[in-house]
């Protein structure tokens, strides 16, 4: 039988949460909207509206868990993902380095360098940005907007990079500020507070979870995101 106060406790944690969020992205806005700078949201890919998942990989999403080394003991389910053509060698490629530690006000993401993964000076580099350019655009958010388990030219950031160039050439260049590895808004907010910006820059902001998802469009709208 369900605990009925587990399940109010539970409630009263995240309506505060949730209360914490809603003030942490008004204070992005305010910080930032006298620079001259827009915000975005994009909520990242959630598994429970994707069509099509195998078994095997809804079982994956289901037994998740947040483990910086699991992946190293998982391997063979990782190939099973990528398929048998793909080496072990290249997974660890695309897995390996992106490691966070805390620093003095947020978690920092250490440089790594591998074949197909560059983290240089605390963020992941974005192929394909211009030499001329009018504007920034910063992305912030989770391993997801980091691009764990995939090559440099292949994060939503280059694919983003690469569509911009195409329809807006010369216009923006895009950084990937996103640590992820357990990461938070918070610590999203430290790093916006640490880059130049001049008016025209854009800020897009990722999903880190349930609480953040759970916000109606009508408040981003509301407070100008």
């Amino acid at each position: 039988m369900r605990n009925p106060i587990a399940a109010i406790i539970k409630k009263i944690e995240f309506a505060k949460r949730l209360n914490e969020t809603k003030n942490l992205l008004q204070s992005i806005i305010t910080y930032l909207t006298p620079k001259g700078v827009k915000v975005l949201y994009v909520e990242l890919p959630n598994p429970a509206k994707i069509k099509g998942l195998s078994d095997f990989e809804k079982d994956r999403i289901n037994t998740w868990c947040f483990d910086f080394n699991k992946y190293r003991e998982e391997l063979p389910k990782l190939k099973k993902l990528y398929g048998d053509s793909v080496t072990q060698e290249y997974i660890l490629s695309i897995f390996d380095g992106g490691t966070v530690v805390q620093g003095q006000n947020r978690k920092v993401l250490l440089d790594f360098e591998s074949e197909h993964q560059h983290i240089i000076n605390g963020r992941r580099i974005t192929v394909g940005q211009p030499k001329e350019f009018k504007n920034t655009i910063y992305t912030h958010g989770a391993c997801t907007w980091r691009g764990t388990g995939v090559e440099d030219q292949e994060t939503i950031a280059s694919y983003l990079q690469a569509q911009i160039n195409e329809v807006y050439p010369n216009s923006y260049k895009l950084v990937n500020s996103a640590i992820g590895r357990g990461s938070t808004l918070e610590d999203d907010f430290e790093i916006i507070k640490e880059q130049s910006y001049i008016p025209g820059d854009i800020v897009i902001l990722g999903s880190h979870g349930l609480v953040i998802n759970s916000i109606k469009p009508r408040l981003y709208k509301k407070i100008g995101i």
